[in-house]
């Protein structure tokens, strides 16, 4: 009985775990979780002097979806959105649900050029994606702003890149939105 006990305690104990490091609605990581991975990354490039880049990504025009289509289906997109962005990442790639409809992802030994070509890659597919009611989307689809950051060349430390992130992501909605800066 007392090694039943132990073993259920032990299955609850890695399901708070679980719980404790995930989104609750997607199901991807959670902020605090990618806080504590861009922490161990930038150690590990720091001491190997490697790179890595980080992805922030916004859905355009979300308000005007949940507006138009109600939360649940906001929601819903959201959920797809995740799904496809783990889909999207290799495994070495944490990717993380940043808060509202923001998105981040943290790309191991990738250089800038290359995480502009994966923001790229990411763009377009989402843009062709066929989420529902994307036609009532001002840009006619479900589209992402994408702002890009790469360690050593944009910040030294987890704060300068995902300002520099954050602020390259701003300069793609005004350019226009469904863009990768």
């Amino acid at each position: 009985k007392l090694k039943s006990s132990n073993l259920e305690l032990e299955l609850v104990n890695r399901l708070l775990q679980e719980l404790a490091v995930r989104d609750g609605l997607t199901g991807l990581h959670n902020h605090r979780h990618f806080q504590e991975f861009l922490a161990i990354e930038l150690a590990r490039a720091q001491r190997y002097e490697r790179v890595f880049s980080v992805v922030i990504l916004d859905v355009d025009f979300f308000k005007h979806y949940n507006d138009t289509q109600g939360h649940l289906e906001g929601d819903r997109l959201l959920c797809v959105l995740a799904q496809l962005l783990k889909e999207w990442v290799r495994k070495s790639d944490v990717v993380a649900r940043y808060g509202g409809e923001k998105f981040v992802a943290v790309l191991p030994e990738t250089t800038r050029e290359g995480a502009l070509a994966f923001a790229e890659s990411l763009r377009q597919r989402i843009a062709d994606y066929a989420f529902p009611h994307r036609e009532t989307q001002p840009l006619g689809s479900v589209t992402v702003s994408l702002g890009v950051a790469t360690y050593p060349e944009n910040g030294i430390n987890g704060p300068a890149l995902i300002n520099f992130a954050d602020q390259a992501l701003y300069r793609a909605k005004r350019q226009g939105r469904n863009v990768v800066c």
